[in-house]
């Protein structure tokens, strides 16, 4: 029996996991011809969210926690789940209700078709509109400067094969963003719409400046766009330096007494100059920041405590498992 793997990470949602629980459960019970496993794993919240997921765990123990150290945000954290599974496939999705888990049937059948990579897409969404206004900016942005192809409407909720997760395991990343990855290592990709629904309760930890974080880190991972655009326009504006300068040049000389240069223009230039510098300054900090995080190798998480997971096997598919005996170490 094939067996399949629910990623779940969450943190300050006591509102919601009581209810997300009852909803995947219905879905998987009904998938009975596999395996099944849900692996909640809580950055550190300060609800009473693991309390709610150990109780949880003691009436179900296909249900396994993971209790993080620290607060490592939701990328580390969301990334930590990708080493932890030993399935046949995985599916990760938030643990808000913002991603139903009706859908799960669905990546299933995909799966059995042969689909190495099935997401969810959102066709409609309810959210502030300004935040829909920047998240709508944010994919055109990605879609003008990223090296591979991305769809829009795509947070990475849905389902993975495990030789895809073995793949993004064996990339130097930083933290994984799932969604970007599958379809630059090439993999086919199937997309489910559906219509992302408001969280029923609690409220979202995302603030402003995190999306904003999130939206560079994107640009940095999938594109090196921006770096080859500090040149051209390095290259322009030099080009244009120089020929103002001649051009000044020559009109002082033909009119020593009567051409008067005045601050404007340059006040205007050195401001102009100033800007951009300052502003390629901080593209070229965000690479060299993705690069040192790259060489650092630190762990995504550090684990506190893990509920359910004794004689847990090895990332990787179950007869794996067999092979290579239980491990409990922390993952990377």
């Amino acid at each position: 029996m094939k067996k399949i793997s629910i990623m779940i990470p969450c943190y300050n949602e006591s509102a919601n996991v009581e209810a997300l629980y009852a909803a995947v459960t219905k879905e998987i019970d009904r998938l009975d011809r596999y395996e099944w496993e849900i692996i909640f794993e809580d950055n550190c919240s300060t609800d009473n969210t693991v309390e709610l997921l150990r109780a949880i765990s003691e009436r179900d123990k296909r249900v396994r926690i993971i209790v993080n150290q620290s607060n490592y945000g939701p990328e580390r954290n969301g990334s930590n789940l990708f080493l932890v599974p030993c399935a046949d496939a995985v599916i990760g999705m938030a643990a808000d209700l913002e991603d139903p888990p009706a859908l799960i049937p669905q990546f299933v059948e995909a799966w059995e078709q042969g689909w190495p990579v099935v997401l969810a897409q959102y066709a409609t969404r309810k959210e502030n509109p300004f935040i829909h206004a920047c998240r709508g900016l944010y994919y055109r942005i990605i879609a003008a400067f990223s090296d591979v192809q991305l769809a829009h409407n795509v947070t990475g909720f849905g389902l993975y094969d495990m030789s895809v997760v073995d793949e993004i395991r064996k990339l130097n990343e930083y933290y994984i963003v799932s969604r970007f990855l599958c379809t630059e290592l090439g993999y086919p990709v199937k997309y489910i719409p559906f219509d992302k629904p408001m969280r029923p309760g609690g409220k979202s930890s995302y603030s402003l400046t995190k999306y904003y974080r999130m939206a560079v880190d994107s640009l940095v991972l999938t594109s090196h766009a921006p770096l080859h655009l500090a040149s051209f326009l390095g290259f322009i504006i030099s080009f244009v330096s120089i020929v103002v300068a001649a051009y000044y040049f020559i009109q002082k000389i033909l009119h020593w007494y009567t051409f008067e240069m005045g601050q404007a223009p340059l006040v205007i230039g050195l401001f102009f100059i100033g800007g951009v510098q300052l502003f390629f300054i901080g593209v070229l900090s965000e690479y060299l920041s993705s690069s040192i995080k790259r060489q650092q190798q630190r762990p995504f998480v550090i684990e506190k405590e893990r509920i359910n997971f004794e004689g847990y096997g090895k990332p990787g598919r179950p007869e794996q498992r067999k092979e290579d005996g239980p491990n409990h170490e922390e993952s990377r």
